[in-house]
């Protein structure tokens, strides 16, 4: 008795090598797509977080005679996450979701207050804390965004203001602080905005609202050899409100 069978073909090394070049494209086209919603998702994640600082603080603001937080007190030493902590009651919104730091953001101490005795051993430009009538451009004052670390300087930051940098600090300084306040002490970076985002730094205004924006579109410098600003003067302001 005779038995037919078909022989068993497999596939040849030029159809292998075709289908893993097949697979190398598709991945190589794919990853920075995914990698891209990632970032998208932490974006809107960290605009989350800040959203819920910034209605934190207004709600601080309510119970404090309209005032904006502090970026820290001194008796006892509170910073401003733990300030308004009572009001967001979550400990996680202070990290932005794309860096490994505990404290990601940062507070524009010189325009709403430093409540110690000095900022950086210079007498305090804002006693107290700033009041909401005082802040003229709510809307375009910026009082917390993701930000720079210590190290960074002002002329890495105006040289790319875009980049994203490692790190974050609790404050934001103002222009030309590191070069005017103690240049060689360990507290005379620039600690800046910092584009955590596809070039795009999260950042939360005094009126309560948040959008990203590039750190190019996102500042104003005002006079940067003035060490103790008048008030009224918003050295942190947007300068393009799109972009």
């Amino acid at each position: 008795m005779n038995r037919s069978s078909k022989a068993v073909r497999g596939f040849t090394l030029i159809e292998l090598l075709v289908v893993i070049a097949i697979i190398a494209i598709l991945a190589a086209i794919l990853f920075p797509v995914f990698a891209k919603a990632r970032e998208k998702a932490r974006q809107a994640a960290c605009i989350n977080n800040e959203k819920q600082i910034i209605l934190g603080s207004l709600m601080y603001a309510s119970d404090y005679d309209e005032t904006y937080p502090p970026s820290r007190v001194d008796s006892p030493v509170l910073h401003w996450d733990q300030i308004i902590q009572p009001y967001v009651k979550n400990t996680q919104v202070v990290q932005c979701p794309s860096e490994a730091v505990t404290l990601g953001y940062g507070h524009a101490h010189n325009q709403f207050g430093y409540f110690g005795p000095n900022v950086d051993g210079l007498p305090n430009p804002n006693g107290s804390s700033r009041s909401e009538a005082e802040v003229q451009k709510p809307a375009e004052t910026i009082l917390y965004a993701d930000s720079g670390r210590d190290e960074d300087t002002w002329a890495s930051f105006h040289a790319d203001p875009n980049a994203k940098r490692r790190g974050g600090s609790s404050i934001l300084r103002w222009p030309g602080q590191d070069t005017l306040v103690n240049p060689s002490g360990p507290d005379c970076g620039a600690r800046t905005l910092n584009a955590r985002h596809s070039e795009t730094c999260s950042i939360a205004f005094a009126d309560g609202h948040v959008k990203s924006l590039k750190p190019s579109n996102a500042f104003i410098f005002d006079n940067a050899t003035w060490i103790n600003p008048p008030p009224g003067r918003d050295l942190w302001r947007v300068a393009k409100i799109n972009g």
